[in-house]
């Protein structure tokens, strides 16, 4: 067959690699099959890519191991990770990366090392084992630093950010993230670096989210809009859907749901085109919640439903804020048995998970819940509300602790504790105006004028 295709081997190389699998010429299958996963990576085919990259690591596995053997099973099982990750498979990603860094200690190699660590931590953290998640993320960063390898910083400052932010360590996310943001400049903006999509886009839209978190809205909308650049013209579909969703999650944290909207139906749009099952449940969650807060609860909670199915199917490391989101769209529509349910649930999770962010967010729901009871319900609410604020304020989420003061004005408004309901309600106003979150000003400051009325 090659001699067949002598002229034309690029063209042939699926053909040749699985011609040569079958045939168990296991030194050309691997590399045909390799090169033919990385030509189907290229076009967005992920699915495809997988299965080459899969067969390839199978043929390796019946050459001796050598040390240059050993080191393309490293390398195949890294590629195979990137496939696998944008096709939605994840539940195979952590066993193919442990296997990795077991090959890549007995060689010795420490380059291969980090590159493997600074992904294990990403799939670690998707298994919710957070503070191995850490360890292996710093161990890559620490052995890129000491290599003084660019490439190996850029990607462990990249998934080390992705690390600290799931943990609710958003400050650390935002460190990392413009690390990135200030090494990749020129043409290296559109290099990949050997991952599933450029650095400098995926760094910007993690550094969003985490900026909206802690309330910097204005420098989270100009890099958000960096990001979208960027990918436009890289071109590339998880970088398009990526970027638009990234901007659309700060929108929606930000209150403005009309620009939130638009830019997640893009995201959604793209992500289902192309089939990137684990960006589709980031965004049509995230849609979901735009669609309740909007009042339109029939297309909110299938949206959200759905997003639940799916992360229980494929795992994911937002799963509790999800939860979150569905346990809020449920008592909107009144609900409210199944909003306690899944707000317990998102609080058990967040824990279990060690993702302190998903916690406060999860006992500011569970605040609300017990709000609903009037009078009965203020102690519960009270010790909800305040676990939320110690947890908000010591990870500088702003809008949280600005919502945690609307939550116990509106509370003591229905109680008739007016100086307190005023003095909750004056902070959030403030909070609010500050971070120039309309939305919920006008919310916070309707039940001002309500409670003094």
């Amino acid at each position: 067959m090659e001699r067949l295709y002598a002229d034309r081997l690029a063209e042939h190389v699926e053909r040749l690699g699985h011609h040569a699998f079958q045939g168990e010429a296991w030194d050309k299958a691997a590399a045909y099959l390799r090169q033919a996963g990385t030509k189907a990576a290229g076009r967005s085919a992920y699915r495809e890519a997988a299965t080459c990259f899969e067969r390839a690591v199978d043929a390796l596995a019946h050459l001796p191991e050598r040390r240059d053997t050993i080191e393309h099973a490293i390398d195949a099982r890294l590629d195979l990770r990137h496939a696998l990750v944008a096709s939605g498979d994840t539940r195979a990603v952590h066993d193919h990366l442990r296997e990795a860094e077991r090959l890549a200690e007995s060689l010795g190699d420490q380059r291969r090392l980090a590159a493997v660590s600074a992904l294990l931590g990403w799939a670690q953290d998707l298994r919710g084992e957070h503070e191995r998640a850490v360890e292996s993320a710093h161990r890559a960063r620490a052995i890129a630093v000491e290599l003084r390898d660019f490439p190996l910083q850029v990607t462990a400052n990249l998934f080390l950010g992705l690390t600290c932010m799931n943990g609710g360590d958003y400050r650390g996310a935002i460190e990392c993230g413009r690390r990135n943001i200030q090494a990749l400049t020129g043409d290296l903006m559109t290099e990949r670096f050997g991952l599933l999509n450029p650095p400098a886009v995926t760094s910007r839209v993690w550094l969003v989210w985490s900026l909206a978190e802690i309330g910097e809205f204005t420098e989270g909308i100009e890099i958000g809009e960096e990001a979208m650049r960027i990918a436009t013209a890289v071109d590339r579909p998880w970088s398009l859907a990526a970027a638009y969703g990234g901007i659309g999650q700060l929108f929606l944290l930000k209150g403005e749901l009309d620009r939130a909207l638009s830019m997640l139906e893009r995201s959604l749009e793209h992500s289902e085109r192309w089939h990137f099952p684990l960006l589709s449940t980031i965004y049509s969650a995230a849609l979901g919640y735009v669609h309740a807060l909007s009042g339109r609860l029939d297309a909110s909670l299938p949206l959200l439903e759905r997003a639940i199915e799916q992360a229980e199917r494929v795992g994911h490391y937002r799963y509790s804020q999800y939860l979150v989101w569905l346990s809020h769209a449920c008592l909107l529509s009144g609900r409210k048995d199944k909003a306690a349910e899944h707000a317990e649930r998102a609080l058990e999770l967040s824990r279990t998970r060690g993702e302190r962010g998903g916690q406060a967010w999860a006992h500011r729901l569970l605040g609300e819940l017990a709000s609903e009871a009037g009078v009965e319900g203020v102690t519960t609410a009270k010790d909800s509300y305040g676990h939320a604020m110690t947890l908000a304020t010591e990870l500088g989420m702003r809008p949280l602790v600005a919502h945690c003061h609307l939550g116990l004005g509106t509370l003591f408004a229905k109680t008739a504790r007016g100086d307190e309901a005023r003095e909750h309600l004056t902070t959030a106003t403030t909070m609010y105006r500050e971070m120039d979150m309309r939305y919920w000003l006008e919310k916070a400051e309707a039940e001002n004028e309500m409670g003094t009325s």
